[in-house]
């Protein structure tokens, strides 16, 4: 029996979304509306705002690429996550790892115990402060 083949519709622009892995890790777009991957292959089609070419790319994506976007943040590790992308990279690969070893909500509190004993220790080594965060800053949030 021959597979159904879908054919392709023109993209329409749905949620807005960020890339956080893969070959779009960075730049921001959307979630197209009009075409729909099966969930078999993990992938969704997406409209990615490539700036550096001033173009909008029609693709997919592992669903583990994206991210929604950026909202005003509410705490003062939100505004460093969202200022800083370095920051961001780093906790959105270490939520990866983690979710990949299936931790339970009982696991989450040891984690966060573990990361805050890296950080004093961290500081106790004198660490130099380099970077600056403005809690009150609005998020940047594309239409």
């Amino acid at each position: 029996m021959p597979r159904k083949s879908h054919k392709k519709q023109d993209p329409v622009k749905g949620k807005p979304i960020r890339f956080v892995r893969g070959t779009y890790q960075g730049l921001e777009g959307w979630v197209d509306k009009a075409n729909k991957a099966s969930k078999k292959s993990g992938q969704i089609w997406v409209i990615v705002d490539d700036v550096d070419y001033k173009e909008e790319i029609h693709t997919q994506v592992l669903q583990t690429s994206i991210q929604k976007q950026h909202s005003t943040p509410s705490s003062w590790a939100e505004a460093a996550v969202e200022q800083h992308p370095k920051l961001d990279e780093s906790i959105t690969n270490l939520a990866f790892l983690l979710a990949s070893f299936n931790v339970s909500s009982y696991d989450e509190s040891s984690c966060l115990t573990l990361i805050a004993k890296e950080v004093d220790a961290f500081r106790a080594a004198g660490v130099p402060i380099k970077y600056a965060v403005d809690w009150n800053r609005p998020a940047v949030i594309k239409p």
